[in-house]
């Protein structure tokens, strides 16, 4: 599996040892597992937020899910048309807005959760 952004707003699989974490190096770009390159993750969760410093998405990362993966399941906090009415504060990791906290539905980063596309 691998996450996006920082750990702040990352999922908490049960159990966690049966999911596997990857981490992405843009340089080189490949996933790796303990600095070592591997093959492309099972599940990917991209998280989204007005908080874009903590949920920024490596544009290789986007078009290897646009072309590879199909979403499994969203869980929304705020949606993109009443982002632009909450008001977060950019140097913490809360995800609640601080302004405008009737936009959102919950706290938290909105969670995409993607599966690799199976071969037919």
């Amino acid at each position: 599996m691998y996450q996006n952004g920082y750990g702040y707003g990352h999922v908490q699989p049960k159990p966690r040892e049966r999911y596997t974490q990857y981490t992405f190096n843009e340089q080189a770009s490949r996933f790796e597992r303990d600095g070592r390159p591997i093959d492309s993750p099972d599940v990917i969760v991209l998280l989204e937020s007005p908080l874009g410093t903590y949920t920024r998405t490596p544009s290789q990362i986007a078009a290897l899910v646009a072309a590879d993966y199909v979403p499994a399941i969203t869980f929304d906090g705020i949606t993109p048309s009443r982002a632009p009415g909450a008001v977060y504060d950019q140097d913490d990791a809360f995800f609640a807005p601080f302004g405008g906290i009737e936009n959102a539905r919950r706290p938290g980063p909105n969670v995409g959760i993607f599966e690799r596309r199976r071969s037919r």
